[in-house]
């Protein structure tokens, strides 16, 4: 059995006294096609975007790779991410949207041996 990534979020009002209070609600996260897909950071610029980024690790190698999904409001969507062209492995450790469309990812990747500072932008 594949694990999957479960998401879960919590509207954030201002009540009256005496409304009810919101509650967090589980959502299924895609996730990649590996044995663990983890998720370290989220941010959201609205109720209808959201970003999480963490990695995933598994595959052939088990080398942990970049993991970006975006929320619309309905439902969680992996995106593409590129990597530093001498990158084994790599990994996002939190992230920050300034807008529904634009967010910078930072973590770390490993070079031939040496663990570098990895950061990503991501706008449109």
């Amino acid at each position: 059995m594949r694990p999957v990534l479960i998401a879960v979020t919590v509207l954030s009002t201002a009540l009256a006294p005496g409304q009810a209070r919101p509650a967090w609600s589980v959502q299924q996260t895609p996730g990649l096609d590996r044995v663990e897909n983890l998720l370290d950071g989220v941010s959201c610029a609205s109720a209808t975007a959201c970003t999480a980024v963490g990695g995933a690790i598994g595959g052939h190698k088990q080398i942990p790779v970049n993991l970006a999904e975006a929320w619309n409001g309905k439902s969680w969507s992996v995106q593409a991410t590129p990597n530093p062209p001498t990158a084994g492995e790599t990994f996002f450790e939190g992230v920050s949207c300034t807008s529904a469309t634009t967010c910078t990812a930072a973590g770390y990747y490993d070079s031939t041996g040496r663990v570098l500072t990895l950061a990503e932008r991501h706008s449109g």
